[in-house]
């Protein structure tokens, strides 16, 4: 009995020792070892190579595919379409247009208003003058042989017949001027109309209100009911051109300057007449200076 209990502890512990080296040493190491190698060996082999394989063949395939087959047929078919699409279309077109365009143009347009224009200018010019020069020379020729027409020297040119119609109707002009009752403030400026035909000036809307009395004036806006007021905001008297030229204190200023102007030559105060004749650059400065909506402004 004892014997077979030594003998069944014996078995026991070889069964236990070969389980725990089989299991612990041989499946491990093999199934560490087997693993390892077959990942190894699978991943940086076969794995590898088919990555390298597949990629090669892949990358090969899809470039023939591509710039073969794609790129090429693309540009191909654009290069073709571009190519007929513009030649055919677009040039064409253009061209057709530009020409057609430029043919009408210049042969419509150019051409015949330059041949319009030569044979008109031609025909006027020439017939005209030739056949007018013509005539006088032949005139000319036969009042030199012809001795039974008449000399006269009443005739007189064309010029000197303007210049009298022109005297003639400044005459006319100056008597209704003188006779007419209106447009005072004017004709104490220009009592003449010789003198104002003369003269070159240059209008601006001040110059005309005060050679006019007309506008932003307030004795003449009274007198049509468009201001209730026509005494100056100065407080000096009526709000006249002449208040306004010689009087206005809010002006003192403008005047002096144009006062020393004229001491120059004048004695101050000088006439319209003057200040427009004689003093026109330093007067129209100083009229030109004035600022209506500031002068007539309350409480300055």
């Amino acid at each position: 009995m004892h014997a077979y209990i030594h003998t069944y502890t014996h078995i026991h512990t070889h069964i236990d020792t070969y389980i725990h080296t089989y299991i612990h040493t041989y499946i491990h190491t093999y199934i560490h070892t087997y693993t390892h190698r077959y990942i190894h060996t699978y991943i940086h082999t076969y794995t590898h190579t088919y990555i390298r394989t597949y990629k090669h063949t892949y990358i090969h395939t899809y470039i023939h595919t591509y710039i073969h087959t794609y790129i090429h047929t693309y540009i191909h078919t654009y290069i073709h379409t571009y190519i007929h699409t513009y030649i055919h279309t677009h040039i064409h077109t253009y061209v057709h247009t530009n020409i057609h365009t430029y043919i009408h143009t210049y042969i419509h347009t150019y051409i015949h208003t330059y041949i319009h224009t030569y044979i008109h200018t031609y025909i006027h010019t020439y017939i005209r003058t030739y056949i007018h020069t013509y005539k006088a020379d032949t005139l000319a020729k036969e009042a030199t042989t012809n001795g039974t027409i008449t000399e006269s020297y009443t005739r007189i040119s064309k010029s000197a017949v303007l210049r009298q119609l022109e005297e003639g109707s400044a005459r006319k002009w100056q008597r209704s001027w003188t006779q007419t009752t209106k447009c005072s403030t004017t004709k104490e400026y220009f009592p003449d109309i010789e003198g104002r035909l003369k003269m070159k000036l240059k209008l601006t809307g001040n110059l005309t209100t005060i050679l006019t009395g007309h506008w932003n004036i307030k004795a003449y806006l009274h007198r049509f009911h468009i201001s209730g007021e026509k005494t100056c905001p100065c407080g000096k008297g009526d709000q006249t051109t002449d208040h306004i030229i010689y009087d206005c204190d809010r002006l003192k200023e403008e005047r002096d300057r144009l006062r020393a102007a004229v001491n120059k030559t004048d004695d101050w105060p000088t006439s319209k007449r003057n200040l427009i004749k004689r003093h026109y650059k330093e007067f129209s400065k100083f009229i030109n200076s004035i600022s209506f909506e500031e002068l007539n402004a309350e409480g300055n």
